[in-house]
């Protein structure tokens, strides 16, 4: 990840409740600012048996088990994210434009709503994973 000193000013200091680092910072660029995708690798990436998170291999066969055995746990990372989402209006609201306060504010409901309205609430407001067994999963999930 490589972002400039303006970028770096908005997400420090990082907020305790934050999953994960990468994650602050592309929420933050993505609402605040812009991402530029390089098509050209700048640092070496490998994984190893330590690693705190790891990979994760997006098949279906583990996305299956994954929902089997922690579909809770699932839902609760979903809300997590969502809450931070909550933290960023909140420290950001005075630099987002209407459309995104609205969005962003609705987000804190969303715990509240039925199965149905969940849905409605996700598709009406774009709101996607990437590649389509997240999809899958976040809407079988929440």
């Amino acid at each position: 990840m490589l972002f400039n000193k303006a970028l770096r000013d908005l997400v420090l200091p990082i907020p305790q409740q934050t999953i994960m680092h990468d994650y602050w910072v592309v929420l933050t660029a993505a609402l605040l600012g812009k991402i530029i995708y390089l098509d050209s690798p700048l640092i070496l990436y490998r994984q190893h048996n330590n690693n705190v998170i790891g990979s994760f291999r997006y098949d279906f066969v583990n996305i299956c088990k994954k929902v089997y055995r922690s579909r809770q746990e699932l839902r609760n990372t979903f809300y997590r994210k969502m809450d931070q989402l909550t933290i960023l209006l909140t420290r950001h609201s005075d630099k987002l434009d209407a459309e995104k306060t609205e969005l962003l504010a609705s987000l804190q409901k969303l715990k509240n709503m039925n199965y149905l309205e969940k849905r409605i609430f996700l598709l009406k407001n774009k709101f996607k994973a990437e590649g389509f067994l997240r999809n899958l999963g976040m809407y079988l999930v929440i």
